[in-house]
C-alpha cells in the first residue's frame, strides 16, 4: 500500500505512485477473474436448473400418460357395459310393447292415434 509518509525527493513519491498503479490493475484482473468465475458459475447453475426441470417435465408428461391410458381403458369398459345394459334394455322395451300390442291390440292403435294427433297439432303451422 502507499505510504502516506511525506518525501523530499520525487523519486520515493514516484515509486509509490508506480506500485500503487499496479496494485489497482492486480485488483483489476481480480475483480475481472472473479465476474468470469460467477458468470461461469451462473450458466453452469441456469443449465443444470433447465436439465432438472426437463427431467421433471418428461417425468410429468409419462406419469399422464400412464394415468391416460388407465383411464381410456377404464372408459372403454364403463362404455361397453353401458351399451350392453342399454341393449338389454332395448330388447326388454321391445319385447313388452310386442307382448302388449298382442294383447291389447285395440288399446294400441289408440294411444298411436292419440299420440300423431298430438304430434300433428304440435306441428302444425298456425
Amino acid at each position: 500500500m502507499a505510504r502516506a509518509a511525506a518525501y523530499t525527493n520525487g523519486k520515493a513519491a514516484e515509486a509509490d505512485l508506480v506500485a500503487l498503479q499496479k496494485q489497482i490493475a492486480d485488483l483489476k484482473t481480480d475483480l475481472a477473474n472473479i465476474t468470469n468465475t460467477l458468470g461461469d458459475y451462473g450458466k453452469h447453475q441456469s443449465l443444470s436448473t433447465l436439465d432438472s426441470a426437463k427431467a421433471q417435465a418428461e417425468t410429468l408428461r409419462a406419469q399422464t400418460l400412464a394415468k391416460l391410458d388407465v383411464l381410456t381403458n377404464q372408459a372403454s369398459a364403463q362404455l361397453e357395459s353401458i351399451r350392453g345394459q342399454a341393449g338389454a334394455a332395448a330388447s326388454n322395451v321391445a319385447t313388452q310393447a310386442d307382448t302388449f300390442v298382442k294383447e291389447r291390440p285395440a288399446t294400441a292403435v289408440g294411444i298411436a292415434a292419440g299420440i300423431g294427433f298430438a304430434l300433428g297439432l304440435l306441428t302444425a303451422r298456425r
